[in-house]
């Protein structure tokens, strides 16, 4: 099946470039963009012209029918079948259904090429990180791992290959901001309450901008809107998601093609709370576009040394006496599920 898939789109690839393969990824999706475009405008015109051209094309048809039947063989004009066949398919281009398999299977090819992007290996010099602040256990930080870095930055770059796209963090202790401006020409933006954390990323790229702000509070005018992708990574506790969750909605521009990318581990969240979260995202007209479980991963060794947990896993099991419960204490990561959002307009 992958075969196929990567024989489709090469064949797509050489219609929308006139034969001439082997662009980069980004080039490729914004050629189809650009060509699929073209093939909405043609549809959209074609439509206008059926809608004009049915009533001429049907009295027409009458007129055939009626003249060949008075003048037998003779008759010199267009036959009725011909007239027929083409309101016929006049009929099935202006139905719904020919629009939703047009469009869906335009859509659907996009998710290939994009699905194709994320087989491929992407790199980065991790070393960069070091001397980067310590964690600080009253904001809720912790460090993914690099593959989980990696990751999300590759989420980004297959769905935006304009240089112009705005991508905001709402916090960043992970410093994915620092991978992803170093693989494009994005605009990245990183808010913070960790100052000491902005200085960092600063210090290792000046282009990108970072601004000091409390979720707790409003956000700036400046930023309402503004972003094509805002990523975020929240508390565990739903009323910390649903705080970093308004914020990245504040901030997202009104599009169909604007993303949110969270991060939540849902068995932090009882049943309840996970539906509250759900209808949460829903009552933000926002639409669930990809769920991927277990995508992120957090090694816990040095997190729970600095949390004030009262509910301590290794207290629970001494009071339970139950050796299955003592070893959970070691559990060596949590693995959050990734949720991409959009706008639902």
């Amino acid at each position: 099946m992958f075969k196929k898939v990567k024989e489709y789109i090469r064949d797509i690839n050489n219609i929308i470039n006139d034969g001439r393969g082997n662009n980069k990824y980004c080039e490729e999706m914004n050629n189809y963009n650009r060509y699929t475009e073209h093939i909405r405008e043609n549809y959209v015109k074609k439509l206008k012209f059926i809608e004009e051209e049915m009533p001429v094309l049907k009295e027409k048809y009458m007129e055939s029918l009626f003249g060949r039947a008075s003048e037998g063989t003779g008759y010199k004009g267009e036959r009725p079948s011909e007239i027929k066949k083409r309101i016929e398919d006049y009929e099935k281009l202006s139905g719904p259904e020919c629009a939703k398999v047009l469009l869906g299977s335009l859509e659907a090819t996009k998710e290939f090429m994009k699905y194709l992007f994320y087989q491929e290996e992407l790199t980065f010099d991790f070393t960069s990180f070091e001397g980067r602040p310590s964690l600080k256990a009253e904001w809720g930080q912790a460090y993914c791992n690099e593959a989980s870095c990696i990751k999300r930055v590759k989420l980004l770059l297959r769905d935006f290959t304009d240089d112009k796209s705005k991508i905001l963090f709402l916090g960043d202790d992970d410093l994915t901001c620092l991978v992803l401006k170093s693989m494009s020409n994005f605009e990245v933006h990183v808010i913070d309450i960790d100052e000491e954390l902005l200085n960092f990323i600063k210090k290792k790229n000046a282009a990108i901008h970072t601004k000091t702000i409390d979720l707790n509070k409003k956000i700036p005018e400046d930023m309402a809107g503004y972003f094509d992708a805002v990523c975020l990574h929240p508390y565990l506790n739903l009323d910390g998601i649903k705080m970093f969750l308004k914020g990245a909605v504040d901030c997202l521009k009104k599009h169909k093609n604007s993303r949110i990318y969270m991060t939540s581990w849902p068995v932090a969240l009882s049943d309840a709370e996970y539906v509250t979260l759900q209808k949460t995202i829903i009552d933000s007209e926002l639409i669930f576009r990809e769920i991927i479980t277990n995508f992120d991963c957090y090694d816990l060794s040095d997190w729970y040394s600095d949390m004030d947990n009262p509910l301590n896993i290794s207290a629970i099991g001494e009071i339970m006496g139950e050796p299955l419960v003592k070893k959970l204490a070691d559990l060596p990561a949590i693995t959050p599920a990734m949720y991409i959002l959009s706008q639902a307009l």
